[in-house]
């Protein structure tokens, strides 16, 4: 068994066992399309419900643009599911808030196995 191998087994049992104690969030993710609707802007594709272990503490991340932010909350996704700052991401609430950095935790094929999203 590779190292990678014993990762993503070892998120999985993390994501079971968090997932069933009721720790973790419900929320809707939106992936960023490439196009723009008629008023220019953004558009996403269908929103696909998954679940992650929600923060709300503040913690200062720098931004894609390398600027130092605060960040209200923090969202953490366990497997493979990629995200990107342009996505939109619903919190249980039906709260929206921009999404300031996502910063995944890849195996050596660049697949992400913990993706932590940092909210403004």
């Amino acid at each position: 068994m590779s190292l990678a191998n014993a990762i993503h087994d070892a998120v999985a049992v993390a994501q079971s066992v968090t997932d069933d104690g009721d720790l973790q969030v419900t929320f809707t993710h939106e992936a960023a399309t490439s196009t723009l609707d008629r008023q220019g802007r953004p558009t996403y594709a269908t929103g696909v419900s998954r679940t992650g272990l929600l923060y709300e503490k503040p913690a200062k991340v720098l931004d894609s643009l390398g600027n130092e932010r605060v960040s209200r909350s923090q969202l953490v996704v366990l497997g493979k599911t990629v995200f990107d700052e342009k996505d939109k991401v619903t919190l249980p609430g039906s709260v929206v808030r921009p999404i300031i950095r996502a910063e995944a935790m890849v195996d050596s094929s660049d697949n992400p196995y913990v993706t932590v999203l940092y909210f403004g």
